[in-house]
């Protein structure tokens, strides 16, 4: 057994972030980032499903798991932040083994230095893969517009001097301006997301400012939004992911347009997660699999698991318009309804 597998075995890892990163780090929980300056927290620890451990996410553009934190903390290999962990948290199998290189590592500071940002270029192009690919959700290309939409046939990055350029073959990739910036949705392709918006980032936040709408929808991501503004004529927000929390200037921003907040869950781990965290911050909670509408769609596809799914499988099996008309009667869309009047 060497020290990782002893270290993952025997440590929290929780523990690790908080020893290095200097405070008590909750999962979720946004702070200060241990890498640069900034202002506003946007540094967040959170489990991973996936990974089967707790990893990070900085929004300043990194992300990884404890070990990789230490690599970016103290510029060292992963040799060494293995046996840096190892050595302050009391770990020994055979001292002589290890080198104690890390002894000479510089304390930890936050890196003053402002990544330079990244560039983005693209070439408008493939509008019709894009709309083979997301019309079957009931979404047109008039509601793409409206969300200041537009489509993308290759995608450049620039970053620290490297150049990357990306393509979606079957799909396309469709391109999204919100505020001053720019977010990329890659379906069925990865990465699946790219584009240089932040935590603080609203999609969907100018079109309901600009709407008569008293009440505030949030939705699990893009796609839902453009989804319940076409097939229920309701105005959503969603977040830059879902995984992230709302930080006290969105919540200013999002007050003024009404205090009624209702979060539409989606039908997964996630989902289940957040139920508890968003009812103690005083949000309206409506699961989507409390809805007969979704279960019996679900029964069709068990893979699905948020509203644009459930309009895709209607549309699949009656067709738009008449999709529309039972989305319009079904739960989710009368409690929502009725929420907003209340």
């Amino acid at each position: 057994m060497n020290y990782k597998e002893i270290i993952d075995k025997q440590i929290d890892h929780l523990d690790i972030y908080s020893k290095y990163i200097g405070e008590a780090v909750v999962p979720k929980k946004a702070i200060i980032s241990p890498l640069r300056d900034e202002r506003v927290p946007s540094f967040n620890v959170y489990w991973s499903a996936r990974q089967q451990k707790y990893v990070w996410k900085d929004f300043g553009g990194n992300t990884g798991d404890v070990y990789k934190l230490l690599m970016e903390m103290y510029n060292c290999s992963f040799k060494d932040a293995v046996e840096k962990i190892a050595y302050d948290f009391n770990i020994s199998l055979n001292p002589s083994r290890i080198k104690k290189s890390f002894l000479k590592l510089k304390k930890p500071r936050r890196i003053n230095k402002i990544k330079k940002p990244s560039k983005y270029s693209f070439k408008e192009g493939d509008k019709e893969k894009m709309m083979n690919y997301i019309s079957p959700y009931g979404i047109s290309e008039e509601t793409i517009y409206k969300y200041d939409g537009f489509f993308v046939s290759i995608l450049t990055l620039i970053k620290e001097g490297s150049v990357n350029n990306f393509f979606n073959k079957k799909n396309g990739i469709l391109g999204f301006n919100v505020d001053d910036k720019v977010k990329f949705y890659n379906p069925e392709n990865k990465p699946k997301f790219l584009g240089n918006t932040s935590q603080e980032t609203i999609f969907g936040y100018k079109q309901l400012s600009e709407s008569n709408q008293d009440f505030i929808l949030q939705s699990g991501g893009q796609k839902d939004t453009l989804c319940w503004y076409e097939m229920a004529g309701i105005f959503s927000i969603c977040f830059n992911s879902e995984s992230s929390n709302i930080t006290a200037n969105m919540e200013l921003k999002l007050i003024k347009i009404s205090p009624i907040h209702i979060i539409v869950l989606d039908d997964d781990e996630l989902g289940n997660k957040k139920s508890k965290q968003f009812e103690e911050e005083g949000k309206i909670v409506i699961k989507l699999s409390d809805d007969p509408l979704f279960r019996r769609c679900k029964e069709l596809n068990p893979d699905i698991n948020d509203f644009a799914d459930m309009c895709k499988v209607i549309i699949s099996k009656l067709g738009k318009e008449k999709a529309k008309e039972i989305i319009l009667k079904c739960r989710t869309v009368k409690e929502i309804r009725n929420v907003g009047k209340s």
